[in-house]
């Protein structure tokens, strides 16, 4: 089978953000990260949104969705390893709230779906970091910029690749040459 560099620039959402969980879990595992629990309550959820959507764009292709199920099975990890380690910060009233956004915003997007609801969905994922960031600056909790910044990085190529996706055939690095 022969590789080819579009493959891997087309994979590069995927690639780049187990990269940036592997390094997350690394961190945590460390102790170098306190995770703030309502944030990764809404991340994780949303993901499993975004990888049901991805599932419709590419037609189930297990080729196409294989880094997604990665990614997926990562936060999870994460998760659930902060969890029975008790490396976590307790819910607090922001946190309560910012969660119940995100509910709503799942359920508006599993009863209208559309473009508009996935949109939401990715409002409620800014929201969803808002009591991290809260606590990050307050120096309630510790967390590693790097991470961050990989997973950041990304959602970018994740940007190209939808719009690349949904308008035009090309691959979405047609965009950058």
């Amino acid at each position: 089978m022969e590789v080819v560099m579009h493959d891997w620039l087309a994979d590069a959402p995927a690639y780049t953000m187990v990269v940036s969980l592997a390094l997350y879990f690394f961190f945590l595992v460390r102790g170098k990260t306190v995770i703030n629990l309502s944030t990764w309550c809404v991340t994780v959820g949303t993901y499993f949104i975004t990888t049901i959507t991805f599932y419709g764009i590419h037609n189930g292709d297990w080729d196409k969705m294989k880094m997604y199920y990665w990614i997926a099975g990562s936060l999870v990890l994460i998760f659930f390893y902060a969890l029975r380690s008790g490396n976590f910060e307790k819910f607090k009233k922001m946190d309560w709230l910012v969660v119940g956004l995100a509910v709503i915003a799942v359920n508006i997007w599993a009863i209208f779906g559309g473009d508009w609801a996935n949109a939401l969905i990715q409002v409620a994922v800014f929201i969803g970091f808002l009591p991290m960031v809260e606590k990050l600056m307050a120096g309630v909790i510790k967390d590693n910029a790097s991470p961050w910044l990989i997973g950041m990085l990304a959602n970018i190529f994740q940007i190209f690749q939808l719009h690349a996706d949904k308008t035009d055939p090309a691959p979405w690095f047609a965009y950058v040459n």
